[in-house]
């Protein structure tokens, strides 16, 4: 080194002057209050300025070497601080570095180095000079540790970006989230977790709003440490110097999931209640329409029966006429179906409540499908203790009991019985009535019996004898007077059907 100094015309003891090429670099330096510095290979002596030595505590007149410097280094940094000097020393290159010194009364402070090493060597022998400049960031870095402290205790994912974009920061509850270190998310790194599909558009905002020199907010994906696909809400702020220079961004995510979710079934809500709106609309205009129609026809086919002459060869047009009004009238009960259907599902089914006996709608129920339980040759019949008292629409318990009782004698062969029984019961300590229709017949598969009570299904195995709306009629009215209906049955041992309505 001593060798290299002399062929570079230097004397040994260098000079503050001489590390100041001229006046007006001196005028700028010690108006940025900045020190200058170059040092050759080896641990030699330091080129140093006058306010590189008052930056590091030495007095004007010390004969700075380098190894009296590195001594002033913070030991948790200066390790890698030499190392990186070695290394410009040997290959050359830019110099960025910022590391911690203890002051004599080893208070800690921060130190910012900028500089390249520059090839001084004859070719083909190359010797490297690092020159450059350094001063004092104490006060940024203590801000920087504030913002630290504060973001890594925010309740929010937090990152920050420099000026050329790339993210140099991410906060404890974004690491946290990501399951990714602090190395493997700087730069451009973070954007690995990024759902595919919403890369490049989250890129074109993030590269936009930076040009323009804008805040954003975007949604995307971002995959979770689990695995899983988190929707995240990200809103960055542009950072500007006091002079208005653009430095940066700082940002700040939230997971949306839930809340994406939410909005999603509000909108599907509003979907399915326009639908339900238009449906309700479309069947109140068809049933009206259908109604003055069939009854017009039913009146017609009812009054051609009467009016036609009690003979054999009158026979055939008699037949129809009873087979077109017969058709109207089960027409119209699938119209009145339909009604219910949309009133049970809008929750306005109308009731007409009264007090009544249980004993009085069991009756009424088995008289009213006797004769049908006659032509069929099966055995129904009723009971319920006296005494049992409740309110309830007398037509709509009536309609319930026609559904499940007209399923039954159905499905019940010549010789079977169907009963219809109520009692009382409790169900968590509120008193109600639970009645029960219980058939001989075939029995309903156990793969059918948890959709027995949809709209318009039929079981496979009990082919299509009808819309398929009376058992889920059956439900919405005994649900609207605030009671519960269920079915149990085994194939080849017969079928009950159970509702409970409060007493």
């Amino acid at each position: 080194m001593e060798g290299r100094r002399e062929e570079l015309g230097h004397d040994h003891e260098l000079s503050d002057a001489a590390a100041v090429p001229d006046d007006l670099l001196r005028a700028a330096v010690e108006a940025a209050e900045v020190g200058t510095f170059e040092l050759s290979d080896g641990r030699g002596t330091l080129r140093w300025s006058a306010q590189m030595r008052e930056l590091f505590g030495f007095a004007p007149a010390t004969h700075v070497t380098r190894d009296l410097w590195l001594s002033r280094v913070h030991p948790a940094d200066r390790e890698r601080v030499d190392a990186l000097v070695s290394q410009c020393l040997e290959r050359g290159g830019r110099y960025r570095d910022e590391y911690r010194v203890l002051d004599a009364a080893s208070a800690v402070r921060w130190i910012s180095a900028r500089g390249f090493a520059v090839d001084v060597g004859s070719p083909p022998e190359h010797t490297f000079m690092l020159t450059g400049i350094a001063g004092e960031v104490t006060e940024r870095h203590e801000s920087e540790q504030r913002f630290r402290l504060l973001a890594n205790t925010a309740p929010v994912m937090i990152w920050k970006a420099g000026a050329d974009l790339l993210c140099d920061f991410f906060n404890k509850p974004w690491l946290d989230f990501t399951g990714r270190s602090q190395e493997q998310e700087l730069g451009n790194g973070w954007a690995e977790g990024v759902h595919p599909d919403d890369l490049q558009r989250c890129l074109d905002t993030y590269l936009a709003a930076a040009r323009a020199r804008q805040r954003f907010t975007m949604e995307y994906r971002l995959r979770r440490a689990d695995g899983e696909y988190r929707w995240i809400l990200d809103t960055g702020v542009p950072l500007l110097e006091p002079d208005g220079a653009f430095s940066g961004y700082v940002g700040s995510c939230i997971d949306i999931t839930e809340l994406k979710g939410v909005h999603a079934d509000r909108v599907a809500r509003a979907q399915a209640e326009a639908a339900v709106q238009a449906r309700d609309e479309f069947l109140a205009v068809v049933t009206h329409d259908l109604r003055e129609p069939l009854g017009a026809a039913n009146l017609g086919a009812t009054t051609i029966e009467r009016m036609i002459p009690d003979r054999p060869e009158s026979a055939p047009l008699r037949n129809a006429a009873a087979r077109i009004r017969r058709a109207c009238g089960r027409m119209s009960a699938l119209v009145d179906d339909l009604l219910d259907v949309a009133s049970i599902d809008a929750g306005k089914l109308s009731l007409k409540v009264e007090p009544l006996d249980a004993a009085t709608l069991v009756d009424d129920a088995v008289e009213a499908c006797q004769p049908t339980a006659a032509e069929r040759s099966i055995a129904l019949g009723g009971e319920a203790p006296p005494g049992i008292r409740l309110r309830c629409d007398r037509n709509r318990i009536a309609q319930v009991f026609s559904n499940l009782l007209s399923n039954a004698l159905k499905f019940t062969t010549a010789g079977g019985a169907v009963r219809v029984e109520a009692s009382r019961r409790e169900r968590d300590g509120i008193p109600e009535v639970c009645f029960s229709i219980h058939d001989t017949g075939a029995g309903i598969p156990e793969d059918q019996l948890g959709r027995i009570f949809e709209r318009f299904y039929q079981g496979a195995a009990r082919g299509r004898t009808g819309a398929g709306l009376g058992l889920y009629i059956a439900r919405g009215i005994v649900e609207a007077h605030g009671g519960h209906i269920w079915v149990e049955s085994k194939v080849g041992a017969g079928t009950t059907f159970f509702f409970t309505l409060p007493l």
